[in-house]
């Protein structure tokens, strides 16, 4: 699913029509979005707002989520070994079996919202 957001609805089909590219969607607001299983690894996502999206089994390896939104977003089974995390907003976010190994997580708030 698309998010609502028009500009970053185009971002997003600019890049599925590019094969082997990297994401770069910094800054955009993508909620509620469903990218789950997508392959996000070393996307460029610093201050994207992501709230409500569906990442459920997104590989974000090494991906870049500076300063991000992730409120209520589900990160279920999400790979996040060495992204970027740090002051990424997590609150109410589901992380059940995301893999967090070597995470960047200085000032992050995963506090209730």
């Amino acid at each position: 699913m698309m998010p609502p957001n028009v500009e970053a609805a185009a971002a997003l089909g600019e890049w599925l029509e590019q094969a082997d590219s990297l994401l770069d969607a910094s800054a955009l607001d993508l909620s509620q979005a469903d990218l789950s299983g997508a392959d996000l690894a070393m996307a460029l996502l610093t201050q994207t707002v992501l709230r409500n999206a569906k990442l459920i089994g997104t590989d974000l390896y090494r991906a870049h989520l500076e300063g991000a939104v992730l409120d209520a977003a589900d990160l279920s089974a999400a790979p996040l070994v060495q992204a970027e995390l740090d002051e990424a907003y997590l609150r109410r976010a589901a992380v059940n079996d995301a893999t967090l190994g070597s995470s960047s997580l200085h000032a992050v708030d995963a506090g209730p919202a």
